[in-house]
């Protein structure tokens, strides 16, 4: 059993269902990594309801990349008048935590500390806990700004990057996040 390949096709089983049931305008399947996005119109058929990013991961094999198709993805629903954003990222298997921050940059106007952490350390001989200094964490505005609300579906597979996103999100006055609690995975 190769997990990788389960949930790869798992991804794109996904897609497939997403595309052809509820996006209509802009959909692509990015090459970058497992991204998707798309409109979901209005009955009429003529204006955008609300725009849709999905992700399997926050893996992508390059950054600049990535930041070009998110930068490509916002443009165009911004430029749709989109009035809604639903990001998806239950099934999202984790990666970098930048990628994580680099969309959550995108929901934001001005530089936003979203939460602060530190790691802890047990020495496994006497059980004595230290602990690092307190890390502070930022999103900086990635310059363009989604300003309707936004709703963020997680859930148990939602782990790593994905968690670290849903947590630089959740305190973000037009974000909503609904689901599961996510998968516990935080790590440095």
């Amino acid at each position: 059993f190769d997990s990788d390949v389960y949930w790869l096709d798992q991804i794109v089983i996904w897609a497939g269902f997403l595309n052809s049931t509820y996006l209509c305008g802009t959909m692509d399947g990015l090459p970058v990594f497992p991204f998707i996005y798309g409109m979901m119109m209005e009955d009429d058929g003529t204006s955008c309801a609300a725009g849709y990013f999905g992700f399997g991961d926050f893996e992508p094999p390059d950054v600049d990349e990535a930041r070009s198709v998110l930068d490509m993805a916002m443009t165009n629903m911004i430029a749709s008048g989109c009035g809604a954003l639903i990001i998806d990222v239950r099934i999202n298997e984790g990666g970098w935590d930048e990628i994580g921050l680099m969309v959550a940059s995108y929901l934001v106007e001005e530089p936003t500390h979203v939460f602060s952490k530190r790691a802890f350390f047990r020495n496994t001989t006497d059980g004595t806990v230290t602990y690092s200094e307190t890390n502070d964490v930022f999103v900086d505005p990635a310059g363009l700004y989604f300003d309707g609300p936004v709703v963020v579906l997680s859930s148990e597979s939602t782990a790593g990057a994905g968690e670290v996103f849903v947590l630089a999100v959740k305190d973000i006055p037009s974000v909503t996040v609904m689901g599961q609690r996510t998968f516990g995975l935080l790590t440095d």
